[in-house]
């Protein structure tokens, strides 16, 4: 298995996740994806059908995320699906609360203990690429992560902002980076696969963060990337259907059952839970699991 152990050159943007191999070896590395990857709303109830075996192999890989508040409430979500909470003399009520009758789930199966996430707060869209590089360049010897990244939230595009669309040019941009450099550091190591993330949503969304999703659904889509969506699972409810924003403007939002704020987007019990198990379900799938 392919790990990154000390220093990754170049800068790199958007959700990276180093190689994994299914069981019984192989690459998977994504040179050789013939078609993208997505998970998205409709993968959410996938998590119910994952086989055991594959369940196994996902909880082997370490995983590592920088993130902030959002990173926070999945890390949560994790947690409450494992029932992991050793100091705690019982399961909190966080873990519940938001969530339908019936559709509380939890087993010690459900091992998260290999995946960490750090919180590193909201320092503006490029100060998340510096801290994922310094983070990487910085890993000691003995520090090893199959899965790591960093994400994008609402914060870094508010109402108004253009700053993200820098992220889309083709020209390697030394200063802030951009899908040129994640292209140049994805030939640097042809058996790691990269997995590329949408932007969390608030409830009050603006225009610059649904062109930003659409951009980035496009691009995994038209370079068979391995994609997670988290936008498209924040903005449809468990029915399937779709949630715009608290002002009428009919712009994708995070789901009003997702979120117990009115403007921003900090996920509840119940969208925690759910973004818990599309991680599942993506680990799942870089572990193996094809049905």
């Amino acid at each position: 298995m392919t790990t990154i152990r000390s220093r990754i050159t170049g800068l790199a943007l958007g959700m990276l996740a180093l190689s994994v191999l299914p069981p019984g070896g192989g690459s998977h590395g994504i040179a050789g994806r013939e078609k993208a990857l997505v998970i998205d709303h409709r993968s959410v109830d996938e998590f119910d059908r994952l086989p055991d075996r594959y369940i196994q192999a996902a909880a082997g890989r370490r995983f590592l995320l920088r993130s902030a508040s959002i990173g926070r409430n999945m890390d949560d979500g994790l947690n409450c699906l494992m029932n992991n909470f050793p100091d705690r003399p019982r399961r909190p009520f966080f873990c519940d609360r938001d969530i339908p009758p019936g559709q509380v789930v939890h087993a010690s199966k459900y091992d998260r203990r290999n995946w960490v996430i750090e919180l590193r707060g909201n320092p503006g869209w490029y100060g998340k690429v510096s801290d994922f590089v310094n983070r990487i360049g910085g890993m000691t010897p003995d520090e090893s992560f199959d899965v790591v990244g960093f994400n994008f939230n609402y914060s870094d595009s508010p109402p108004g902002s253009t700053s993200l669309e820098r992220f889309f040019s083709r020209v390697p941009d030394a200063r802030f980076g951009n899908v040129a450099n994640l292209e140049a550091l994805e030939k640097e190591h042809p058996d790691t696969v990269f997995v590329w993330w949408s932007m969390a949503l608030p409830r009050r969304s603006s225009t610059g963060m649904q062109q930003f999703n659409r951009q980035m659904r496009a691009y995994a889509v038209a370079h068979n990337k391995v994609f997670m969506d988290l936008a498209d699972i924040e903005s449809h409810r468990p029915d399937g259907t779709a949630c715009t924003d608290n002002e009428g403007n009919g712009i994708e939002a995070i789901c009003q059952d997702y979120t117990n704020e009115r403007n921003a987007g900090h996920l509840n019990a119940l969208g925690s839970q759910r973004a818990a198990k599309a991680i599942w379900v993506l680990m799942a799938r870089l572990a193996g699991w094809t049905d």
